[in-house]
């Protein structure tokens, strides 16, 4: 009886054990969920008011010939203007 009873305090010892492991990592997670509502939060402040594009626009550079192109014929029609 002694024997089972020693076993029984030493599973009893190792499930308190493993509850407590448990207990430090669940309070580590709910730590490190704390720190990322901090900054989700602090970000969502920084957007606030601001435009946000939901998609990357390509900027298609214009030929400079064409530029060059298009101020002669404007000079040439200021000029007949005149």
């Amino acid at each position: 009886i002694k024997s089972s009873r020693v076993q029984s305090k030493e599973q009893c010892d190792d499930l308190i054990n493993q509850v407590n492991l448990k207990s430090v990592e669940v309070a580590d997670l709910n730590a490190s969920l704390q720190e990322r509502i901090l900054v989700i939060s602090a970000l969502k402040e920084q957007l606030k008011g601001k435009a946000v594009l939901s998609k990357a626009v390509s900027l298609n550079p214009i030929d400079p010939t064409l530029l060059q192109e298009n101020s002669r014929v404007a000079d040439d029609t200021s000029t007949n203007l005149s």
